[in-house]
C-alpha cells in the first residue's frame, strides 16, 4: 500500500513529530529513553496484549528525509517506510509505503483481499493523522 499527501507543515516539524512518536513508543514498551542517534538498528518488542508480541527494528533513518522499520509477527515481516521532502512553500510531501513478506501464500492472498476491501479506510486515517500534525503546527504546538 502506498499513501501520498502534502502536509501543511514544514518538513522539519513533520519529521520531528514522527520521530517523537517513535521515541514515545519505545519508551512505553521498553522504558528506555533513546536519542535520535540511537534509533538506527534499534530493535524492541511491542506487546499486543493477549494477541502476543511483535518485534520492531528500525531499518532506515535520515533526518528530515526518511524513516523505515520492519515488524516481525511470527513468520510474517511487514516493511513500512516514510519518505518526506520539503516543498518551496514550506509544506511537506509525504510518501508512506508498506508491504509484507508472508510465511504462506494463503495469508498473502487474504491480506491482498483485505487491502482491497479496507485499504481506502486506512489511507483516509493516515491522511487524517497527518492533517492533525499540520493543525498542531498551525496552532504553534
Amino acid at each position: 500500500m502506498k499513501v501520498t499527501s502534502t502536509v501543511n507543515a514544514p518538513v522539519s516539524f513533520f519529521y520531528q513529530k514522527l520521530i517523537d512518536s517513535v521515541l514515545y513508543d519505545i519508551k512505553h514498551e521498553t522504558g528506555q529513553d533513546l536519542t535520535f542517534a540511537q534509533l538506527l538498528g534499534f530493535e524492541y518488542k511491542k506487546s499486543l496484549g493477549a494477541r502476543g508480541t511483535l518485534r520492531i527494528k528500525i531499518t532506515k533513518l535520515v533526518q528530515n528525509q526518511s524513516y523505515a522499520f520492519d515488524t516481525v509477527a511470527g513468520a510474517d515481516t511487514y516493511h513500512t517506510s516514510y519518505q518526506v521532502a520539503g516543498t518551496e512553500d514550506d509544506k511537506t510531501d509525504v510518501i508512506y509505503q508498506e508491504n509484507a513478506d508472508y510465511g504462506d501464500t494463503i495469508k498473502q492472498r487474504n491480506n491482498q483481499l483485505m487491502m482491497l476491501l479496507i485499504g481506502w479506510s486506512k489511507k483516509r486515517r493516515m491522511k487524517q493523522m497527518w492533517d492533525r500534525v499540520a493543525a498542531s503546527y498551525q496552532a504553534g504546538e
